[in-house]
């Protein structure tokens, strides 16, 4: 997508003259992302699809609810629609990709674990903004059954938790053990913070990252980190309860999201990798 965006005119466009350098950021599925030093100052240019129009508004406003908080938060400067493309241009954030920090400092693995957990559970006392109550659902993710849906609906007390539905190493930034911003807030949406927790827990262990020798060798150190994220959590907002439907739920999502990426050019993802997800589903399915 990035090379469909010249970030030099839109820049332009919304009167940022001094550029020093513009350089493209790996990741971003749905967005292309820059890093933009103009004077003294850095920020990150992200710019959606056209289709995404929603989807930056309700990341804005989860970013500002959140910020208001004291999450910390990329800065929003500037925000609106160029060549029919919804952009934002943010502050550039301190700090590295925890999984950078991670192979970093592998030492302090666990109290990056902690510190992450503690952060997220921060985040579930805020309550989500209005459009995004109204506009997302978390029980819609996936392809869930009326049974499973109807326990979720009896358990789920509290649906005004604000959630940000991918969070996880490479969206949360550290410097040393400290986080220094939570960012990629598109998926944000309201619901039980069990779920947000589930989501997470299921993406540390189950995301089909390593494969073969890789997969058994990280094995344990997935689960050492999310041992420590769900230890920093459950210390900063008491035990979780009823943790298996929640499991269950997550374990769908995520099938869903890995299974739609099989045969795209350039992974080399395969059903096979999807089954250690489907043996998670089963195992809760059974303790529900």
């Amino acid at each position: 997508m990035q090379s469909a965006v010249n970030p030099i005119e839109l820049l332009q466009a919304i009167g940022i003259h001094e550029v020093n350098s513009v350089r493209p950021v790996t990741g971003g599925l749905d967005t292309a992302i820059w890093r933009v030093d103009s004077g003294g100052s850095a920020y990150a240019l992200r710019v959606f699809r056209p289709v995404q129009a929603g989807t930056a508004a309700l990341e804005s406003a989860a970013m500002s609810a959140a910020a208001t908080a004291g999450i910390p938060v990329p800065l929003l400067h500037t925000a609106g629609e160029w060549n029919g493309r919804p952009y934002m241009l943010l502050s550039w954030c301190e700090g590295r990709p925890m999984a950078r920090e991670m192979l970093r400092q592998p030492w302090h693995l666990w109290s990056m674990a902690v510190c992450a957990g503690r952060m997220q559970a921060r985040l579930h006392r805020v309550v989500a903004p209005p459009e995004i109550k109204q506009r997302r659902n978390w029980m819609d993710w996936g392809k869930c059954d009326p049974g499973l849906l109807a326990t979720l609906r009896a358990l789920a007390v509290n649906n005004e938790a604000l959630l940000h539905g991918d969070f996880h190493p490479l969206n949360v930034l550290m410097s040393g053990t400290t986080v220094t911003a939570v960012i990629d807030w598109t998926t944000a949406c309201a619901g039980d913070p069990r779920a947000d927790v589930a989501r997470t827990l299921t993406i540390l262990l189950l995301a089909p990252v390593y494969r073969g020798w890789e997969r058994v060798l990280f094995s344990p150190i997935r689960r050492l980190l999310a041992a420590g994220w769900l230890r920093g959590y459950t210390a900063e907002s008491g035990p979780l309860a009823d943790m298996a439907p929640f499991y269950v739920w997550a374990g769908i999502v995520l099938r869903t999201d890995f299974a739609a990426k099989i045969g795209r050019p350039g992974l080399t993802l395969a059903e096979a990798d999807l089954r250690p997800i489907d043996r998670w589903v089963e195992a809760w399915r059974r303790r529900m």
